[in-house]
């Protein structure tokens, strides 16, 4: 058991120097040894808050939220034990639970309500609720330069769900029907149309040419016939499965920037 609250002190200033260092290992190893001990509800929660710090630095994401969330909230270290908890269960797929704990939650500083709704605006994007987010980021107060660039880009992103235009898969396909490789001009890649275009053209010129010169029975013609079909339908496939790549690809882009914009402002607030 500790005795001397000097000694606590003392490891709390070299677990913060560990931090400074990033000798996250080393700081996780003394905290396990600290934890061994029998100590007050608030230097316990210190060793929670730091045991999570460390964890999130190393991205033991479920590690840190069960560390955080044994924080108490009468710690000086809960409010961001709080958001950071939040924000790590958002970025693990976890939205819903992220989303109605925070709504729940009530801050006195002025700056955490803030943050606050600028998470569960975040969140609402991650959901695609739009109605929700706008409703959420009306509420901002603009107050804090902290805040102020992210709410921006936040925005922005929101800006680009509303111009995106959804392509449409049908169209795609009898666009690749009537014209092979023109479903994949459609899409936006020229690269791959051209060269749809231009190998389906050679298989089909190859393959009539070997029907008006040696018949339906010759090999020249059953090899380009089957070339061309084979290839015709995959054009047709892939211009139909392109669009739902193409609108994966857009939703993991805007998810992954989503969440970045989500965590600049924690890590301004708490680094």
């Amino acid at each position: 058991m500790y005795a001397r609250a000097q000694s606590f002190e003392q490891d709390m200033a070299f677990l913060q120097h560990l931090k400074e260092i990033s000798a996250y290992d080393e700081g996780l190893f003394l905290i396990g040894q600290l934890q061994e001990n029998t100590f007050a509800p608030g230097r316990r929660d210190t060793l929670n808050f730091y045991k999570g710090k460390f964890n999130y630095y190393k991205k033991n994401l479920a590690v840190s939220i069960a560390s955080f969330d044994q924080v108490s909230s009468l710690s000086p270290f809960w409010p961001e034990a709080f958001i950071v908890a939040r924000f790590q269960q958002a970025y693990s797929g976890d939205h819903q639970q992220a989303y109605d704990q925070l709504i729940r939650q009530d801050f006195d500083e002025a700056i955490f309500s803030e943050l606050k709704l600028f998470e569960l605006a975040g969140i609402d994007l991650l959901n695609r609720d739009f109605d929700s987010y706008s409703k959420h980021a009306a509420q901002y107060a603009g107050n804090f330069h902290q805040l102020s660039a992210s709410q921006k880009r936040l925005d922005d992103v929101a800006g680009l769900f509303a111009t995106n235009k959804s392509k449409s898969p049908l169209l795609a396909g009898v666009l690749s029907t009537v014209l092979p490789g023109a479903g994949k001009f459609y899409l936006g890649r020229v690269g791959e149309g051209a060269m749809t275009l231009i190998t389906t053209g050679i298989f089909g010129v190859q393959a009539w040419e070997g029907y008006q010169k040696d018949g339906i029975n010759s090999a020249r013609f059953i090899i380009f016939a089957s070339l061309f079909s084979g290839t015709y339908i995959a054009n047709i496939w892939g211009s139909v499965l392109g669009v739902k790549i193409l609108r994966n690809e857009f939703n993991d882009q805007m998810n992954e920037t989503i969440l970045v914009t989500m965590h600049v402002p924690i890590r301004l607030l708490f680094d």
